[in-house]
């Protein structure tokens, strides 16, 4: 989860790339798709880096949502 991280962090930080949440959401299905993934994990995950993260949180908001829509 460490490189998934680290890729949400990247584009978190240019959210104005046309393409972030695009391959963002791929590559959380990517993630999702390893033995060792874990839905609660990484919404955990997410939501502790939208918490720490300073002025426009709304990347991380978006994450959050697309981690929920695909638990259910």
């Amino acid at each position: 989860m460490d490189a998934l991280l680290q890729t949400l962090r990247f584009f978190a930080q240019r959210p104005n790339d046309p393409n972030g949440i695009v391959l963002c959401e791929l590559r959380v299905r990517e993630y999702l798709k390893g033995s060792t993934a874990s839905l609660q994990k990484l919404s955990n995950a997410i939501d502790e880096e939208r918490k720490a993260c300073e002025g426009d949180n709304r990347f991380w908001m978006k994450m959050q949502k697309l981690v929920q829509s695909l638990s259910e």
